[in-house]
């Protein structure tokens, strides 16, 4: 992107910034972040992702793939290659500038045998991760980070582990005291968030696939809505992503493995191919850290940065 491309999307208060997001499986940079990191690039930021692990208990949904990863060892293998092929087409797609995958095994959903795997990334040691994640840190200098909040989203271990692991790495990055094998200065991130899903979008959402014929948690008595999603009295942070939806959904159907051949069978991205625009037109989260004072709801992560 030329000089003058740049300027004309950066709005007036904003300079080059760089965003950091963590996360902790192949796929979770695009389902909740993909829209902002096509639209911090296109603004000539730069963009920098953390995988925390290789995804090898998620589903195999494509039929051209077989895999049963949570009975079979050697389809784990397989399918870490074919995560690993998708994630660089992905990556692509979202015009990821620099990218690490810190190679973790996936620990499954919560309750899983596979949970006490003691090389099951929520049993690795916190501080070895965290030293990893603060190295990436003060090589890149973010202005901004995203990870999960304190329950990962939604209660899955992988996720708590990666919030934990990012808090360890910010305090330790910006601790003169701490030192990395590279001997680089410490730095303090300026801005962090947590992802967010609004709970008034989601149960909108929810309402509209039940209209549709497809269940969701609507369909449970026991549901209880006082807990879905984040509060949107909590939320800070909602990023217009309507312009590059149709690039976020093409980073989340290059995992073909996750997604099915083309995500019909998934409802939530079937919905955003035919009503993306009504539906998932914004990006949510919570500043949960700031260092220099934010209006809300604020429409992007570097205003006045």
């Amino acid at each position: 992107m030329s000089p003058s491309a740049v300027s004309r999307t950066q709005t007036k208060n904003e300079k080059h910034c760089t965003l950091l997001v963590v996360h902790a499986h192949p796929d979770d940079e695009c389902s909740g972040t993909g829209g902002v990191l096509i639209k911090s690039a296109a603004a000539g930021h730069t963009t920098v992702l953390i995988n925390c692990t290789n995804g090898e208990m998620g589903e195999a949904k494509d039929p051209r793939y077989p895999l049963k990863p949570r009975e079979n060892p050697e389809d784990r293998k397989k399918l870490v290659e074919l995560r690993r092929r998708e994630q660089a087409e992905a990556i692509k797609i979202l015009n990821i500038t620099h990218s690490y995958n810190l190679g973790y095994r996936d620990s499954g959903m919560d309750g899983w045998d596979q949970n006490q795997e003691p090389d099951a990334f929520m049993n690795v040691d916190l501080d070895e991760v965290a030293g990893r994640i603060a190295g990436i840190i003060r090589k890149h200098r973010p202005d901004v980070v995203v990870t999960y909040n304190e329950n990962g989203g939604y209660g899955h271990p992988d996720h708590i582990m990666t919030h934990q692991a990012t808090m360890a790495a910010l305090k330790a990055a910006e601790d003169p005291a701490y030192e990395t094998h590279d001997g680089m200065e410490p730095w303090r991130v300026r801005k962090l968030y947590y992802t967010a899903w609004a709970r008034s979008e989601m149960i909108r959402l929810w309402k509209m696939l039940k209209l549709l014929g497809r269940k969701t948690p609507l369909d449970n008595p026991d549901t209880d809505l006082s807990r879905i999603g984040t509060p949107d009295d909590d939320i800070t942070t909602r990023i217009d992503i309507r312009r590059f939806l149709h690039r976020k959904r093409k980073a989340l159907y290059a995992y073909r493995s996750q997604m099915g051949v083309w995500g019909i069978k998934t409802s939530w991205w079937w919905v955003m191919g035919l009503a993306g625009r009504w539906f998932f037109r914004y990006e949510s989260f919570v500043c949960t850290r700031t260092d220099v004072e934010i209006q809300k709801p604020e429409t992007s992560f570097f205003t006045d940065l």
